[in-house]
């Protein structure tokens, strides 16, 4: 767990970074999601890792999948994140991606979905009807940095399933 703590302070070799993690507002979830997609391999790891307003690790999970695409691996991941914190009775959620495909298709109706991710897309904005405080946003990789690794290190059997309780 020690990895996981440390790996969420980007590394910027005396550069200072355009994009660093951040805290949700007040009273907000805020849930990274990110997707190793290995076709060589044969499967796609997906990861989310949710933090409290306090800036807190509250929980992770990592999910395997068959995907054709990494938008469609993306869009995997984060329909499982809405209906994680949906179970879990959350209501006001931050969900953010590096994916900004998936992140304008799902803000921006009138863009265009690209055919491998489309019916993902139109699965969270189903699952999302009911929730008017989930959003969605982009996050360069460099301020995605917790989930990318969880993704990386599950693709390869490094980290485990559920993070924390």
């Amino acid at each position: 767990m020690d990895l996981l703590a440390s790996s969420s302070k980007p590394q910027t070799n005396g550069k200072k970074s355009l994009s660093s993690w951040s805290r949700p507002p007040l009273g907000t979830l805020k849930v990274n999601v990110d997707a190793s997609f290995s076709p060589n391999l044969g499967s796609t790891a997906l990861a989310m890792v949710g933090c409290n307003s306090n800036g807190d690790f509250c929980f992770g999970k990592t999910w395997f999948c068959m995907a054709l695409s990494p938008l469609m691996a993306e869009a995997t991941t984060l329909l499982k994140a809405v209906k994680y914190v949906i179970d879990r009775g959350l209501q006001d959620v931050i969900f953010k991606s590096d994916n900004q495909v998936l992140v304008s298709c799902l803000r921006q109706n009138s863009t265009p979905c690209p055919w491998d991710a489309k019916s993902l897309i139109m699965n969270i904005r189903q699952a999302c009807i009911g929730y008017p405080n989930f959003r969605f946003m982009f996050v360069p990789r460099e301020g995605n940095q917790v989930a990318d690794w969880v993704a990386r290190s599950s693709l390869h059997g490094q980290c485990p399933l559920i993070l924390g309780t």
